[in-house]
């Protein structure tokens, strides 16, 4: 049985969020979702995901905090930043 690659999307904004859910879900791939930096790193420290998608303006804790605790925890996923800013 082939495993299908896990992504975790992390931004407080519902319409993105459900922008990147069903054109990744569509793309064959499984997601999970989190909507603050909090969550976000609970769900990395807890499951292992083959990529991040992760907003850098999040409430809690920011993306870059986000990336900061999960290298200096060694979890290594790859990580992509999207971001509105300049």
């Amino acid at each position: 049985m082939i495993m299908k690659k896990r992504i975790l999307i992390v931004d407080d904004d519902v319409s993105i969020v459900t922008l990147l859910t069903y054109n990744i879900e569509k793309a064959g791939y499984l997601t999970e979702i989190a909507y603050d930096g909090k969550e976000a790193i609970e769900k990395a420290e807890q499951d292992k995901f083959d990529i991040i998608l992760l907003d850098v303006m999040l409430p809690k804790t920011d993306g870059i905090e986000v990336c900061k605790h999960l290298r200096l925890n060694k979890i290594e996923t790859p990580i992509i930043m999207l971001t509105a800013l300049s």
